[in-house]
């Protein structure tokens, strides 16, 4: 389920910016301004709940899950721990997308 929630963000992402793109170029009239209005909210709509989703779960397992995806740390057996930090590939992705 998270690769098609994966997808149907990024399909979201570049059908906002697409549709943004022929709007301001006058391609596609009503119907595409209709479109380009709807994606943005959309994709609000799912960070609503998302958001829900992650108070739900913080609820039920009694454990604040904000704070683990803020510090990375989560409460748990020492093999169910990631064995290998990508610190590196991190912060490279993380200038990629600044820079971009």
């Amino acid at each position: 389920m998270g690769d098609v929630t994966e997808c149907r963000k990024k399909l979201g992402i570049v059908a906002s910016g697409i549709s943004g793109w022929a709007v301001y170029e006058e391609i596609g009239g009503d119907r595409l301004v209709k479109i380009h209005e709807f994606t943005p909210n959309a994709m609000l709509a799912l960070v609503i709940l998302q958001i829900a989703g992650v108070l739900a779960v913080s609820y039920l397992q009694r454990e604040n899950l904000i704070i683990v995806i803020i510090t990375g740390r989560k409460r748990g057996k020492p093999q169910q721990a990631i064995s290998n930090c990508y610190l590196l590939l991190a912060m490279v992705l993380l200038m990629a997308v600044i820079g971009f």
